[in-house]
């Protein structure tokens, strides 16, 4: 029996099992059914997910299996736990890049999605109200008003047309804020793509 802790992996090596706790679900390896885990082939024959934990039992096989390299298990550690912490602000990017943070098991985009809508239409709604009585009144400077009031507009539109695509016709639009939230989901996606 052998222990090694590699990065947020526990791996217990036992003599024709291994057992790997690890606080990310690692879909890859259930997709190929199996690892090479220092020269020795191990097919999957059990996973349990509870939550925060995931727990893998292997059992030695003829089989071959794709090499567990710790840097690549490294790696997708670090961009699943990256992609769990920034999870809310992924709602405003648009289909294509949630689609691809499903494949860290962690990420519930309907959810976070509907946060940015929300979130955009109640912070920018009230600031339209806002200025528009800030105008009626006429009490301010009209055109410091105006750019602000264009940003309102556009972003209440924004987030109600957000919300009517994706009722009816089940399409993930993204918002103009993705802008800023791309650095983010480059730097949590890391290197696997």
């Amino acid at each position: 029996m052998q222990r090694e802790k590699i990065f947020n992996d526990d791996i217990l090596e036992l003599e024709n099992s291994l057992i790997i706790h690890t606080p990310c679900p690692k879909p890859h390896w259930v997709l190929k059914g199996g690892l090479n885990f220092k020269g020795k082939n191990y097919k999957l024959i059990k996973y349990l997910k509870l939550e925060p934990s995931n727990f893998y039992k292997f059992e030695a096989s003829n089989l071959s299996f794709p090499l567990y390299e710790e840097e690549k298990e490294k790696t997708f550690n670090i961009s699943s736990d990256l992609a769990f912490i920034f999870a809310p602000l992924w709602g405003f990017l648009s289909e294509k890049y949630q689609y691809s943070l499903l494949k860290f098991e962690r990420h519930n985009f309907i959810n976070y999605f509907y946060f940015s809508i929300f979130l955009t239409f109640f912070v920018f709604f009230p600031s339209l109200i806002f200025d528009v009585v800030r105008i009626l009144q006429k009490r301010e400077a009209f055109y410091f008003i105006i750019p602000h009031l264009a940003l309102c507009i556009y972003f209440v539109h924004e987030s109600l047309l957000r919300f009517i695509t994706y009722k009816f016709e089940r399409k993930i639009k993204g918002s103009l804020i993705a802008f800023f939230i791309k650095p983010l989901y480059y730097m949590a996606y890391g290197e696997f793509q």
